[in-house]
């Protein structure tokens, strides 16, 4: 069979999964192997004069000789597993070790210096058919004899580099914007505490400037200090003489409460529902009203994040390539449908639009969306008060 063929043969065993290492090798590992490489290019268990051996060396015999070490199908792989095998390769001067489950498969650089985790260069997973097959291939006979093998591990390290690059920057970016609201909201904070008293402060400089400025213009020549901090205290502090004074007319303005009710049904902006405990399995949503007006029906909280992540996808603001608001091992936003953490439960929702797409992680509870929509909107400098949710009467 093909190469594409052993791999479908491959997945179809997760209906029916081999009970042990044994059966994980015949069933799963042995297979894909003899897929790329003639029989006798597959040694099993063969000791060295130490009498340690790794679970199959690939071209015994030949200065190109590779090592994988197989694990039983339900074993989660550590990379410590893989540390007799390194240290195998380590002391017959050869570089690759793979270690693989069946399901999981992963490559080791013996060059790279550090910890088994600094040599670690990739990872794919038997259900995600590409990146399997661009694996083993890059493990085939003709790969390894001709440098192809050397060459894709250049270009995996090359692209993990770029990643941790981006990501660095990502948090260096998501860093100052951080401290930049908080910076606003310091300055915020002053002005409520210091800005009434110096318009009320007929002596403050900023009374005396404006006055200055005012006086300066032909309709306010002759206009003193005491007015202009007479104004002033009408707002902030206004009087029923000065609300009925013809002229300055002002509207004090009162902010919205948090609810707005219609029909028994109560809508909640993104902002406020930060501080709004819900329960997610009784409290559902049945319509999201997006910044720019517009409404769209949803029936769940997975429902109200697909729909608020694909508006901010067609805004002119990139969304961030890796996004996490809350849980350190696993992506919120990701280009591609994997987590940080090797093993981590995928879920992912596909969201595109306009040639652009990105997975969002579609295993959250209802108040973690919110509060990921919430944190999204801050990393892109969107408003959260724009999306309103209304739920379910």
């Amino acid at each position: 069979m093909t190469l594409e063929e052993e791999i479908a043969e491959a997945q179809s065993c997760a209906a029916d999964p081999p009970k042990n290492e044994s059966n994980t090798c015949d069933w799963v590992i042995l297979p894909l192997l003899q897929a790329i490489y003639p029989k006798r290019d597959i040694e099993s268990r063969i000791a060295d004069n130490g009498g340690k051996y790794p679970d199959y060396t690939v071209l015994p015999g030949s200065d190109f000789k590779w090592y994988v070490e197989a694990k039983a199908w339900n074993v989660s792989l550590e990379d410590n597993h893989a540390q007799q095998a390194l240290n195998y390769a380590n002391h017959n001067g050869k570089r690759f070790v793979v270690l693989t489950n069946g399901q999981t498969w992963r490559l080791y650089d013996n060059t790279v210096l550090g910890l088994i985790t600094d040599k670690l260069i990739t990872s794919v997973t038997l259900l995600d058919t590409g990146a399997l097959t661009t694996f083993l291939t890059a493990l085939s006979k003709t790969e390894v004899l001709s440098g192809g093998l050397e060459r894709y591990v250049e270009k995996v390290s090359e692209q993990k580099k770029r990643e941790a690059l981006e990501r660095q920057q990502q948090a260096e970016g998501e860093a100052v914007a951080r401290r930049a609201r908080e910076r606003q909201a310091e300055l915020l904070a002053l002005l409520h505490s210091t800005l009434p008293g110096l318009l009320n402060d007929v002596e403050s400089d900023l009374i005396q400037s404006i006055t200055l400025e005012l006086s300066e213009i032909e309709e306010f020549k002759g206009i003193k200090a005491e007015m202009v901090t007479r104004w002033f205290s009408e707002i902030f502090s206004p009087s029923p003489q000065s609300r009925e004074a013809p002229s300055v007319s002002i509207e004090k303005r009162t902010p919205p409460p948090i609810f707005s009710i219609v029909n028994g049904d109560r809508t909640l902006n993104l902002q406020d529902m930060q501080n709004v405990p819900i329960e997610g399995y009784s409290e559902k949503p049945s319509a999201l009203h997006l910044p720019d007006g517009t409404q769209v029906a949803v029936s769940s909280w997975v429902g109200f994040a697909q729909q608020a992540v694909l508006w901010l996808l067609q805004q002119p603001h990139p969304l961030p390539t890796f996004f996490e608001s809350r849980r350190r091992t696993r992506w919120f936003l990701n280009c591609e449908p994997k987590h940080k953490q090797e093993g981590a439960r995928t879920k992912f929702k596909t969201i595109s639009v306009q040639g652009k797409t990105v997975y969002m992680d579609g295993d959250r509870s209802g108040q973690e969306f919110l509060q990921d929509i919430h944190a999204l909107c801050l990393a892109v400098s969107v408003p959260p008060e724009g999306f309103r949710i209304t739920f379910r009467a």
